[in-house]
C-alpha cells in the first residue's frame, strides 16, 4: 500500500478476470477514482511510463543541484 495523503491510498494487487487470467488491479482509495483493472501487458506499461517519468524527474533533480552547486563555487571563487 502506498499512503499519498490522509485522503488516498494506492493498493497493487492480482485478480482474476472472467477469462481466468491474471490482471493487476490498482485500487485508490478515493471517491472519485475507486480502482481500475489492468492486463498484464496494461500494467507493464503504466509501470515503464512511471519509471520513466520518475528518471526525467530524478535527472532534472540532479542537474539542478549541480547547477547550484556550481553557482556556489563561483560565488566563493569570486569572493576569494
Amino acid at each position: 500500500m502506498i499512503q499519498i495523503n490522509q485522503n488516498m491510498k494506492i493498493e497493487v494487487s492480482l485478480e482474476n478476470n472472467d477469462q481466468g487470467l491474471s490482471n493487476v488491479r490498482i485500487e485508490i482509495s478515493s471517491e472519485r477514482f475507486p480502482a481500475m483493472s489492468l492486463s498484464p501487458e496494461q500494467a507493464r506499461s503504466l509501470a515503464t511510463e512511471l519509471i520513466q517519468v520518475v528518471h526525467r524527474a530524478e535527472v532534472r533533480q540532479k542537474l539542478q543541484k549541480l547547477e547550484q552547486s556550481e553557482v556556489k563555487q563561483v560565488v566563493k571563487f569570486r569572493l576569494v
